[in-house]
């Protein structure tokens, strides 16, 4: 660099400080997205007791942004203790996936409006995989949300109806737990 002038020597240091600013900007961009976790919780004091497989479904915005989920994505049980949808996966011991005994409520993309979690907010449901799905007590299972679970990151200022709103869906992060009815 001993060549350069030092005119030439600050427009360089320009440069770089105003890429280093730009990164920088990009970090704290990153950081600033809405996230949705999943997490799977077994209630153990119910199922030594019935015989029965009870886990806790929670979805968990653990970013700094609002986010939008699917209604048809939020796990929802009837009075009947019925799941509304196929959002788990149970496998059995040997990786074959365990029947499915809820029901299927079909709906039109955007006939109900999105869920709105904000940063910190959570939406819970408990669910009787006894009633939902052909388990078989004394047999070990391994449950996860369905990989179809997605949501979109919403912009910080958002109006309450965001289901004609663009963006791309993202999937959802999850555990897996191990049952045993």
């Amino acid at each position: 660099m001993s060549g350069y002038s030092i005119h030439h020597k600050e427009m360089l240091m320009k440069g770089s400080w105003i890429v280093g600013m730009a990164l920088l900007g990009t970090c704290f961009a990153v950081s600033a997205a809405g996230r949705l976790d999943i997490r799977l919780e077994h209630t153990q004091a119910a199922s030594e007791s019935t015989g029965t497989a009870v886990i806790t479904i929670t979805l968990v915005n653990a970013g700094d942004q609002p986010i939008a989920v699917p209604d048809a994505d939020i796990p929802e049980v009837n009075r009947d203790g019925r799941l509304q949808a196929n959002v788990l996966r149970v496998l059995q011991e040997d990786g074959s996936a365990v029947a499915y005994r809820g029901i299927y409520v079909s709906q039109l993309p955007g006939s109900r409006p999105d869920v709105i979690l904000g940063p910190g907010e959570s939406k819970s449901a408990t669910v009787d995989l006894s009633r939902n799905y052909g388990i078989v007590p004394g047999r070990r299972y391994l449950v996860a949300v369905q990989p179809l679970l997605r949501y979109r990151e919403l912009p910080a200022t958002t109006a309450a109806n965001v289901s004609g709103q663009v963006g791309s869906l993202k999937a959802a992060t999850s555990n897996r737990i191990e049952v045993m009815p």
